[in-house]
């Protein structure tokens, strides 16, 4: 008994350095000088493993162990179970989608800076053109000469390169980016301004729109990892139970578990990365991953040497690997695969990228015959 759970701690260790290497390879490829077409066909690879474990591994786990609860009805509720979590997965994505585009649709909730030009502001109050004869007779401000105030402010604030015609001739450049200031007519510098309301609106939706849409966009790209990340946490942690439990073939468990993490773990860096995670979190993400397997292990030694496995533990757990099955179907089909084919949509590369979703999911499948 005593050497049977020495094996197990020896067994969740080499499985937590597995699956700390699975998950940590892709950062590593994207932070070094991998070739950016070698990581996309790595994480279309990545895709098909996420496809064969929901498919081949979860969903087979989840009928084995709703047996006891649901007889031979067993496998119909693990399926059921199983498009319960696609469709949730669907469905929170597509609220996160219209939260999105509602805050888009809002004005910017800061005020815009821009530099101030005085003499476009001159032109625009008083009406001064370029040329006398611009003026309409009586001294007001004709169409033209309005249209020219406008058009000279519009190209100070977003920083055109242009050439006044007034009594000290020389040409201006007002960058964008400058930091803090303009110069006046008198060559001073003057203080960057902040202008909200109509004037702010019309050039953040020139200058700073796409930024801060990408911005809002990048609010939620976490999402989908997210819940592929709780998913196949959930998952190690059931398998994990399933090793610390087990009273035979402790080595072949083992081994099926190492090969399954690796290759879900790399699934897992690759989605983190592509959602662009801070290095942090990421780190963090990839700890507490590789944690869930030697815990559940831990767990499962708890139930088996102190006698207090009952049906309604398996049940649970097969009611969890069910809609975890799910929700990596959803991630491999609706996030993985199909980022992957866009990035290269012809020629050799696509081709490749196919290639690796086949050989990912093939070598998934071989891993679940073996376990």
């Amino acid at each position: 008994m005593v050497a049977a759970f020495v094996d197990k701690f020896i067994w969740m260790g080499v499985i937590f350095v597995a699956a700390i290497v699975g998950a940590a390879l892709p950062g590593v490829m994207k932070q070094g000088q991998v070739s950016e077409l070698l990581f996309e066909v790595l994480t279309a690879m990545a895709g098909g493993v996420c496809l064969a474990v929901s498919v081949c591994d979860m969903i087979v786990d989840a009928s084995s162990q709703l047996a006891q609860a649901f007889g031979d009805q067993r496998a119909v509720v693990a399926g059921m179970l199983s498009w319960i979590g696609f469709l949730l997965m669907l469905t929170l994505e597509h609220i996160a989608e219209f939260i999105r585009h509602r805050r888009q649709n809002l004005p910017p909730c800061r005020p815009v800076p821009f530099h101030f030009d005085a003499h476009a502001s001159k032109h625009l109050h008083t009406g001064d053109s370029e040329a006398p004869n611009d003026r309409s007779g009586g001294g007001g401000d004709s169409p033209l000469s309005s249209h020219k105030a406008n058009k000279h402010l519009h190209e100070s604030l977003l920083g055109h390169t242009h050439t006044h015609q007034h009594p000290h001739p020389h040409p201006h450049e007002h960058p964008a980016a400058a930091a803090g200031c303009c110069h006046g007519e008198d060559g001073g510098a003057m203080a960057k301004m902040e202008v909200p309301g109509a004037i702010g609106n019309l050039v953040g939706s020139d200058v700073e729109d796409t930024q801060w849409h990408a911005l809002r966009e990048k609010d939620i790209a976490w999402f989908p990892a997210l819940v592929l990340f709780v998913a196949i946490s959930v998952h190690s942690f059931i398998e994990g139970m399933g090793l610390g439990s087990a009273t035979v073939s402790v080595a072949s468990v083992g081994i099926a578990i190492i090969a399954h993490k690796s290759l879900a773990g790399f699934a897992l860096g690759t989605s983190l990365v592509a959602s662009g995670l801070p290095i942090r979190q990421f780190l963090a993400s990839v700890l507490t991953f590789s944690l869930m397997t030697p815990l559940g292990a831990a767990l499962g030694l708890t139930i088996l040497y102190v006698n207090q496995g009952t049906a309604t533990g398996a049940t649970a757990c097969g009611v969890l690997s069910a809609l975890a099955a799910g929700t990596f179907f959803y991630v491999a089909l609706y996030e993985i695969i199909p980022k992957c084919l866009r990035e290269g949509v012809q020629g050799l590369a696509c081709l490749y990228k196919i290639v690796a979703v086949w050989i990912g999911a093939a070598v998934m499948t071989a891993v679940a015959f073996q376990s």
